[in-house]
């Protein structure tokens, strides 16, 4: 059994340096809350998620460095410009039986 999480890349503005991520990943919100750039500006509601606000030179640079985080697969969405990442927890059977 695996839980799959998502997480969002996307530029604010195009040609700005400012880049929003949202994850309910918690290895990723855990490496973005030990980045210096990032700040959290906003969580969800009825579900584990953190946005937070970048600053990176390029979109290639922000698209390497949670690529790197992410260390799993990648799956870009071309038509809104927003990178999509998809990662996976597998879990062991004790552990699905304390999920149940």
């Amino acid at each position: 059994m695996a839980i799959e999480y998502n997480t969002y890349l996307w530029q604010e503005v195009k040609g700005e340096h400012v880049y929003r991520v949202q994850s309910d990943d918690p290895v990723i919100v855990k490496k973005l809350k030990k980045t210096k750039n990032a700040r959290i500006i906003g969580q969800g509601i009825n579900q584990y998620q953190l946005t937070f606000v970048l600053d990176f030179d390029s979109p290639k640079e922000a698209r390497k460095t949670i690529y790197g985080m992410a260390g799993k697969t990648v799956v870009v969405d071309d038509k809104s410009g927003e990178t999509h990442i998809v990662t996976y927890k597998h879990h062991s059977r004790n552990e699905q039986l304390n999920i149940l």
